[in-house]
């Protein structure tokens, strides 16, 4: 899971590694961009506020990243 993925530029480092992930994010328009370079990762992507929880099961996600998400 990548927690606040932004243009989805680390979860295409990820799928690059043969990983298969999340990418969460605040931003619709940064949801947008990433969704757009999907071609180039294979993420999934889900429009949330990380200040508010996700509502995944525990023990879904063998890892979580963040980059520079505040």
């Amino acid at each position: 899971m990548d927690i606040g993925c932004g243009t989805g530029i680390s979860g295409g480092v990820l799928s690059e590694y043969g990983h298969m992930w999340i990418g969460t994010d605040i931003s619709k328009g940064m949801l947008d961009v990433a969704a757009d370079s999907n071609g180039d990762n294979e993420g999934d992507l889900v429009l949330a506020d990380m200040g508010q929880g996700f509502g995944f099961r525990s023990g879904s996600f063998d890892a979580v990243v963040s980059i520079s998400a505040l």
